[in-house]
């Protein structure tokens, strides 16, 4: 009798065991079939997402209470010259692209269809586009004057400065703009870190592909996978409400990504929103068509004339 108890213990104890290996493996089956998707799109951020090869959209608003003098009187400077708000050149917007060491900007005022500055920047020279900004000004100076706009006329094409001649030219420092970069480099991270990240947020897919979402009170970021093989498109957005002061509290949704961002140059910063789609920066290259001084000269002579009279 005793020998069948003993029996019984011991097959209740075999039954029980399998019922455990059974259980976690319908527990690995279901996570894998669950995580399996999110492995694969960690691998397609690991193969494709690249910061050095992007376009991207740029929306910053700026605290001018939080600006230097100097930075204020360059924004008070572009505002008289063309004619725009001063307010909208404290909410501009940014578009380009990305390629290696080269940064493409088109710069906007807020709400302006038009751009009225075009950088090219690279890690030892930042070049300025003469002619676009030269067109702004003598259009916004000039008005409907005929007279005066057949002495000074439209600049066709394309020629371009170097920064230290624009602060010569207008007389003031655009140091910033010489240190300027994108929030994000080359990130170098492994779909294991992918993987980890992705876990966590948000997963929607549809018939235009997938998205992966995280949202905090004062920070938004999405990630947008469509396509397959070489031609899968990673589009991300993110978005921060007083960066410098959310910073340190939401430092892993920006990690996730290998974006670095400098809480002592964000403290000008009230908002900032950046939309870029990977793979759209390849081509890219800095101008050959450079202003002569001479040129230069005659321009500045000009444009104090026009500015001193009218």
């Amino acid at each position: 009798m005793e020998g069948k108890v003993i029996g019984m213990k011991k097959r209740k104890k075999r039954l029980l065991s399998v019922l455990v290996l059974a259980f976690v493996a319908v527990v690995i089956i279901i996570a894998g079939l669950y995580f399996y998707p999110v492995w694969k799109s960690a691998k397609v951020l690991e193969e494709k997402l690249d910061f050095l090869d992007c376009s991207y959209e740029l929306e910053v608003e700026l605290d001018k209470d939080q600006m230097e003098d100097g930075q204020n009187r360059v924004l008070e400077i572009l505002a008289e010259l063309t004619g725009y708000e001063q307010q909208a050149m404290y909410s501009p917007v940014i578009r380009g692209s990305v390629w290696e060491d080269k940064i493409h900007a088109l710069i906007y005022p807020k709400d302006a269809a038009e751009p009225i500055i075009e950088l090219y920047l690279s890690d030892d020279m930042v070049l300025i586009n003469e002619a676009m900004l030269y067109n702004v000004i003598r259009r916004n100076l000039l008005g409907e004057s005929t007279v005066l706009s057949f002495l000074v006329p439209v600049q066709e094409g394309s020629m371009y400065m170097s920064l230290e001649q624009v602060e010569e030219l207008f007389g003031i420092d655009l140091s910033s703009v010489r240190e300027f970069r994108l929030p994000f480099d080359d990130n170098g991270l492994t779909a294991a870190k992918y993987f980890a990240g992705l876990s966590v947020m948000k997963h929607t897919r549809d018939e235009s592909g997938e998205s992966f979402a995280a949202e905090t009170e004062q920070a938004k970021l999405q990630l947008g996978l469509s396509g397959e093989g070489e031609a899968a498109v990673i589009t991300v957005q993110f978005s921060v409400e007083e960066p410098a002061k959310v910073l340190e509290e939401n430092t892993r949704l920006f990690t996730i990504l290998g974006m670095e961002l400098p809480d002592e140059r964000f403290r000008i910063l009230k908002r900032i929103s950046v939309d870029t789609v990977s793979g759209e920066g390849q081509g890219l290259e800095m101008p050959v068509e450079f202003v002569s001084q001479e040129v230069l000269d005659i321009i500045s002579g000009i444009r104090k004339w026009i500015t001193n009279n009218f």
